[in-house]
């Protein structure tokens, strides 16, 4: 009983000491709310989205990035949910079995930003496969096939999970008791090493913004960018050979009209031409008599 007391008065303590900002208004609205339901409705219109794509004939590689988009999302939609709304329910409601998500929050934390990251790049590699669609359309088959597009996604998962294993490992944080009022914090389980806060200017500020946010940015625009300039050059030149072909056509059909004048010119020429004389006439008729 005293230890259940004394529980619940930490937790009391620290959410005293850590006031939660989205507790009430409509923030709180938002957060408790807003967030649960577009939650659950991203799950929903992602699990048919699946089932929508795997019930094609088709079973090609952009089939094969869009069913990888469609569980990278859900994957995201639950996690952020573990991570932030989770949080927030225990704090307003006292919810004991939420509780037991911050003993996990590192971890949490990483699985989130690992999946994040595979799905930029899966985006990346989609916007990629249409570029060279277009840019090699002989050869976008052999390039973009289903098995090359499945070791590349495979590539590019386990690249993202290496890229955020070093914020797991040098980065996690374990619940202590707090130093600044009763109850419990997370702290950084490294944190008061020499060399932590170059870890955290180097790896989470500087390269997990590079990778994450400004090298895939750069290659979307690129490749939008190349895309918007071969489809207008391919419609362009669409539209020119439409006209020509349209010209071509009009040309043919008047040469081949005549007017009656020269119709009834050409005949009369054609008549006095082969017109005979008399005296090829009068063999005629003698032919005829003998």
């Amino acid at each position: 009983m005293n230890a259940t007391v004394l529980a619940n008065r930490n937790e009391s303590s620290t959410f005293h000491c850590y006031p939660n900002k989205y507790q009430t208004g409509v923030p709180g609205i938002l957060v408790t709310h807003v967030s649960l339901t577009l939650a659950l409705l991203g799950i929903g219109i992602n699990v048919l989205t699946l089932v929508v794509l795997r019930r094609t004939s088709t079973r090609g590689a952009t089939n094969l990035l869009l069913v990888a988009l469609a569980t990278e999302d859900i994957f995201i939609v639950i996690f952020y949910s573990l991570f932030y709304v989770t949080n927030h329910y225990y704090e307003n409601y006292r919810i004991t079995f939420l509780g037991l998500v911050r003993h996990i929050d590192s971890p949490l934390y990483f699985l989130l930003s690992w999946i994040k990251v595979a799905e930029i790049y899966t985006i990346v590699l989609l916007s990629l496969q249409r570029y060279l669609a277009i840019r090699w359309p002989l050869h976008a088959a052999s390039l973009c096939s289903v098995g090359r597009t499945k070791r590349i996604l495979a590539g590019v998962i386990v690249s993202a999970a290496l890229l955020k294993l070093p914020n797991l490992i040098l980065g996690y944080k374990i619940l202590v008791p707090s130093t600044s009022c009763e109850g419990l914090e997370l702290k950084d389980v490294f944190g008061d090493q020499p060399w932590y806060g170059t870890f955290q200017l180097i790896q989470v500020h500087a390269l997990d913004q590079l990778s994450g946010f400004i090298i895939p940015l750069g290659i979307l625009i690129v490749l939008n960018i190349g895309l918007i300039i071969r489809v207008r050059k391919a419609t362009r030149k669409r539209i020119r050979d439409d006209q020509l072909g349209i010209q071509s056509t009009q040309k043919r059909g008047l040469s081949t009209r005549r007017s009656p004048t020269d119709a009834y010119n050409n005949q009369s020429s054609t008549g006095a031409h082969t017109a005979p004389n008399d005296d090829q006439q009068a063999d005629v008729i003698n032919d005829r008599c003998e």
